[in-house]
């Protein structure tokens, strides 16, 4: 396989790019079909946000982070109050997480770029840019959206991090450290999207020990690097951390309310939650799926 210069790949990145966004923009205003409540609410908070409110946390819905409907909110400067603004801005973020796929397994390819390897991170952002999940949820408008997009760049950033620090780089301490301070920044800001964020500090933490297993020691610039993450993060985290503490099991209603164990329900009763998750997950995924998404595929069914 012939090697990819930067412009091939940086024009094969935007065509797939552009694929990403045709498949999240098309018939918008239509497909979906149909919205629930939960999507509803973050034009409830939009408009009440635009009206002067500055939440920290939303406590309405079993209680959500607040990014996406700032996000909404944004939109509706310049679209109408309404389904499509808050659908428009699930399907920006989508397309948006196909380049930062790339950049993301571009970090973590660096040392393969002169191999046939260095083709995986187009690789990587087509997977995302067809993958019906990731479509699926590019377009329902829920705030879930944001966690790909926080979780490719954290990793491009601390990757880019990693290779800043090594010693044959020139100025090391100031880059290494300012791609630190951005992962840590972007991992601060990321607790503000959606509960399953709530991981993304153990995948920082997962990558700084397999760093320090791969290369059988732990540095003093390791600890500089924790340090400056976890020191960024926790700034950007305070206000919800501020709110959390003054508001116990706040930020949990909805984890408690939705999860699979319940202590002291008898085994049947466990067994028919369990169930009731299931068909949560059915209904996103087979009912659906030919009604809702698939018909985004229309026309290049018809070519094929």
């Amino acid at each position: 396989m012939p090697p990819l210069s930067r412009r091939v790949e940086l024009l094969l990145l935007a065509a797939i790019t552009a694929v990403a966004t045709f498949l999240r923009l098309y018939r918008l205003d239509t497909l979906p079909p149909g919205d629930g409540h939960d999507v509803a609410m973050y034009g409830v908070d939009a408009l009440q946000i635009l009206a002067g409110a500055r939440p920290i946390f939303l406590e309405s819905n079993f209680g959500r982070e607040p990014l996406f409907s700032y996000l909404v909110a944004l939109a509706y400067r310049f679209t109408d109050p309404g389904a499509y603004g808050i659908h428009l801005v699930s399907a920006v973020i989508g397309s948006l997480t196909v380049p930062a796929v790339w950049l993301a397994a571009r970090e973590l390819f660096r040392e393969q770029r002169a191999t046939v390897l260095a083709y995986l991170p187009l690789l990587a952002a087509l997977l995302s840019a067809v993958s019906y999940w990731h479509l699926n949820w590019s377009r329902v408008g829920l705030r879930v959206i944001l966690v790909p997009l926080f979780a490719a760049l954290i990793v491009f950033a601390l990757w880019r991090g990693f290779a800043s620090a090594r010693p044959d780089r020139s100025r090391r301490p100031v880059r290494s450290g300012g791609w630190f301070v951005v992962a840590g920044v972007l991992l601060g800001l990321s607790l503000y999207t959606y509960q399953a964020a709530r991981l993304l500090p153990v995948l920082v933490a997962s990558a700084f020990v397999l760093r320090a297993i791969e290369r059988r020691r732990w540095a003093r610039d390791d600890t500089v690097a924790v340090l400056l993450v976890a020191a960024a993060a926790l700034v950007v985290f305070l206000p919800l951390g501020v709110y959390a503490a003054q508001h116990p099991g706040a930020l949990s209603v909805r984890i408690q309310q939705a999860t699979v164990v319940q202590p002291g329900l008898p085994l049947a009763q466990q067994v028919g939650g369990q169930l009731q998750q299931l068909s949560v997950f059915r209904r996103h995924s087979r009912c659906g799926r030919q009604s809702r998404q698939l018909q985004l595929l229309q026309p290049v069914q018809y070519q094929w």
